[in-house]
């Protein structure tokens, strides 16, 4: 491979018609330039330089690789001060993984917004399953993750977001009579809404709150969204189990009913999940503080609902 310092030492002969006129604007001596000629000449098997006296000049194949150089460093010097221009100025792509559910319901909304106070952001949002977020972390094909803390990957940093918690919710409906004394097998006589299968964020909100759960119930609709699952408990279809952060945001916030703040169970933290050497870019830092600031107001907002 091609060093830097032949190309610029070429780009100083043409320019002197000199091989110490070169050295003088390199800083360097006169025989380090001829010896630089000399190798790279060696190197690619062709003549560049042409030698008249104590005048010299380019050769034709010589020109060509002068012309070569010379469009690298104007694309070099280009690439530099967009780097350090999107140092100090909130620019350029921003790839941002993260998991479906909290994508949907959170994340990719704020990106929007941020992208919309940001006009000079490239900004691409990824959900996708944990094992291909980490894939394209690791490969750099993402700049930031925001996952629970068993999704992060080995060799990343992390800054703590906001924990999740979740809740029940059921609807506002003579049919549907849950207080805060209801049992559990009442509460599991109940249709139930859940996000699969075996929902496990059902199952362990009954653990946290009744110390049991059976393995066993079988649901009368899942449905694959958390949001689909609000709008069926809005239309009296059954109960279900749904993280805070979606409830927060969700347009059922107050078409169903939910237990309160002591009836919410802790499942996992959110994390902000960057490369080592990328929060020294002003983009990335300015996208945590703007998602920071947006779970810290929303923490403030259900400090609130619950005084109230």
């Amino acid at each position: 491979m091609i060093d830097t310092s032949s190309l610029q030492t070429l780009v100083a002969i043409n320019k002197t018609r000199s091989f110490s006129k070169a050295a003088e604007e390199l800083h360097v001596t006169q025989s380090a330039i001829s010896q630089s000629i000399k190798n790279f000449e060696k190197k690619i098997g062709v003549k560049l330089i042409s030698r008249n006296g104590k005048s010299v000049s380019l050769t034709h194949e010589g020109l060509k690789m002068c012309y070569l150089a010379k469009d690298f460093f104007r694309r070099y010097e280009l690439v530099m001060s967009q780097i350090m221009e999107e140092q100090q100025k909130v620019m350029g792509r921003l790839s941002v993984g993260t998991l479906t559910g909290i994508g949907k319901s959170w994340v990719a909304s704020k990106s929007v917004e941020f992208a919309t106070i940001f006009p000079e952001i490239d900004l691409s949002v990824v959900m996708d399953f944990p094992e291909n977020l980490i894939k394209k972390f690791e490969n750099n094909e993402l700049d930031v993750l925001i996952v629970p803390e068993y999704h992060i990957p080995a060799m990343a940093e992390r800054l703590e977001l906001e924990a999740e918690f979740s809740t029940l919710v059921y609807p506002d409906s003579p049919q549907f009579q849950i207080d805060k004394n209801t049992d559990f097998r009442t509460i599991s006589s109940f249709p139930l809404i859940f996000f699969e299968e075996n929902d496990p964020l059902f199952h362990r909100w009954c653990r946290e709150k009744f110390g049991a759960t059976a393995r066993h119930l079988k649901p009368r609709i899942v449905v694959n969204s958390f949001g689909h699952m609000l709008n069926a408990v809005h239309n009296g279809l059954g109960i279900a189990v749904i993280p805070t952060h979606v409830f927060a945001r969700s347009y059922f916030k107050d078409k169903v009913k939910t237990l309160g703040e002591e009836f919410q169970i802790m499942n996992d933290r959110f994390y902000f999940v960057y490369h080592q050497e990328a929060f020294e870019l002003l983009k990335v830092k300015t996208f945590y503080e703007y998602i920071k600031g947006e779970s810290l107001r929303l923490q403030e907002q259900d400090e609130r609902d619950r005084v109230h």
